[in-house]
């Protein structure tokens, strides 16, 4: 869930676990949020499968917006994980031009009137 809706219109709750589950989520780095919030999704979608008489209209247009909001998160997601990754690639590539060895090449001076050798990236 992207930080800026964390706490927007959240509602507090509290659910017993058993043991075991509990102890997986927690060797496994799953947070018990994403797993609720997963799992209710994931019950939502088998009432639809199954096309139960408790899905009205509204519920489903809600369950819609609830599933483009997500996908518009991940797309943010997508997108800030690549621009992060072409940073990360143009200071590599920046890096890799400084690591190249320099060059003398032979430039007209016009302080000195003459040609001078200097070094360039190579």
């Amino acid at each position: 869930m992207p930080a800026h809706r964390k706490y927007f219109e959240r509602y507090q709750t509290a659910v017993s676990l058993d043991r075991k589950e509990y102890d997986l989520t927690r060797v496994l780095q799953i947070p018990l949020s994403d797993a609720l919030r997963i799992g209710i999704n994931s019950m939502i979608q088998t009432l639809i499968s199954q096309n139960d008489k408790r899905l009205t209209h509204e519920i489903l247009e809600e369950f819609i917006e609830i599933q483009r909001r997500d996908l518009a998160d991940l797309k943010e997601y997508i997108r800030m994980q690549d621009l992060a990754q072409q940073t990360l690639q143009n200071l590599s590539d920046m890096k890799k031009e400084g690591d190249k060895p320099k060059k003398e090449v032979r430039i007209w001076d016009p302080d000195e009137e003459k040609y001078v050798m200097k070094k360039v990236p190579g």
